[in-house]
């Protein structure tokens, strides 16, 4: 990634996003997959669910434990290896990534990634 040395991405192992989850099957905590951000791929587990966006009110769900399909959250993941990316309010193309199921090869969720999760 060549970058201005004023304008440096994140690098880190613990990244906080906003997901859409497009699985039937519903995310859990704890559960691992493939995270693809642009050409580089590395695994990962869903650390914590944040809160869980109800898209009628906007209300967020603190308590919510998986999501089913058209679900969306911010959630807290921990990568295999460190992920060099932007917020995605400020680069878009930077700041997005799917989440790849490992056993089906299959795109489960459409991450805008937030910055690095303490």
């Amino acid at each position: 990634l060549i970058v201005k040395s004023d304008n440096q991405p994140i690098v880190s192992q613990n990244v906080e996003a906003l997901l859409c989850w497009m699985d039937a099957k519903p995310l859990k905590v704890g559960s691992k997959y493939t995270l693809q951000h642009g050409t580089f791929r590395t695994r990962c587990a869903v650390r914590e669910i944040v809160y869980q966006l109800n898209v009628n009110t906007y209300e967020e769900l603190t308590d919510a434990e998986s999501l089913k399909l058209n679900d969306i959250a911010r959630v807290i993941l921990k990568t295999a290896k460190p992920v060099s990316f932007d917020p995605y309010g400020k680069n878009r193309v930077n700041g997005g990534a799917i989440l790849i199921d490992e056993t089906s090869n299959v795109t489960v969720g459409a991450l805008m990634l937030q910055g690095e999760a303490e």
